[in-house]
């Protein structure tokens, strides 16, 4: 056994840790058992081990040559970094693309159905509530709602002077504190359940609209309850970065929403986060 070694190593074993172990891993890789760049790790690699073209020799004084080209690990990493870096870029262009067609989707506006039961308006800019007071003066639903810790009544009776005939029946629903998007859609929801109401629409600025109903519908999925929405126009023409802002926003509220599925509490709750909000609209 051991002439037998000898004969095909060389004398003295010249090189037998090196070529044994060359000759197992080269059997791995032509098996298809694992892959060139697993098997001769850089690290563990002999000097000898590392040459492009490595030799053995023979009894009789021959030379057997075979070249090995092997995938180095830091090039490898770093094809991993490049692969990593390009899919990324590729997610945030995609992501971005195609929140932009579902908002612009979204922003116009369809047909309003059947008399609903509540307007539920998201404030933030005069706009949604005048929006919302026409909507009720066209009798489009029995109640209304400003998403706001206010009365609704002293939110909406500065716009009632536009409408002379706005008709009497309709109920002004209080929705309580709101400090949010998500918050405002959650006391929605409250409301919508309190009352038993059934069909919504949804008033909010064109660029708000595809946040606001993505919340609102996630928070009553199940339930059965119809989310018309109506967007106003915000902003200033050609100000694209405002949607910008809320394609950032809607995974910001998803994980409000997620933390409070979760948890049942609020994220808005947390001294740092109100310590973020009370920095943010402290004035200049």
């Amino acid at each position: 056994m051991l002439r037998s070694l000898r004969g095909c190593i060389g004398l003295w074993f010249k090189g037998k840790s090196s070529v044994f172990v060359v000759l197992l891993k080269l059997r791995e890789f032509v098996t298809g058992a694992n892959r060139l760049g697993l098997i001769f790790w850089h690290d563990t690699l002999t000097k000898w081990q590392r040459l492009p073209v490595q030799r053995f020799g023979f009894l009789d004084n021959t030379t057997y040559e075979y070249g090995l080209v092997f995938e180095e690990l830091k090039k490898a990493a770093m094809k991993r970094i490049v692969k990593y870096l390009t899919l990324g870029l590729l997610v945030l262009i995609v992501i971005p693309a195609a929140q932009s067609m579902v908002f612009f989707r979204n922003a116009a506006n369809g047909a309003i159905g059947p008399q609903a039961d509540l307007i539920a308006i998201f404030p933030g800019e005069p706009e949604r509530i005048a929006a919302g007071v026409r909507l009720a003066a066209e009798g489009r639903a029995a109640n209304m709602l400003v998403a706001c810790r206010e009365p609704t009544a002293n939110l909406v009776r500065p716009y009632l002077k536009q409408f002379p005939d706005f008709p009497n029946g309709v109920g002004f629903v209080t929705a309580g504190l709101s400090r949010g998007t998500f918050e405002d859609a959650l006391v929605t929801r409250h409301r919508i359940r309190e009352f038993g109401f059934r069909r919504v629409i949804l008033v909010t600025s064109d660029y708000h609209i595809l946040r606001s109903s993505v919340l609102l519908k996630l928070l009553l999925a199940g339930s059965g309850v119809e989310v018309q929405q109506f967007a106003v126009a915000g902003g200033k023409p050609g100000e694209y970065w405002l949607v910008l802002r809320e394609m950032v926003k809607l995974w910001t509220s998803l994980g409000e929403l997620g933390y409070y599925s979760v948890t049942g509490k609020l994220l808005g709750d947390w001294p740092l986060v109100q310590r973020a909000r009370a920095w943010k609209i402290r004035p200049a």
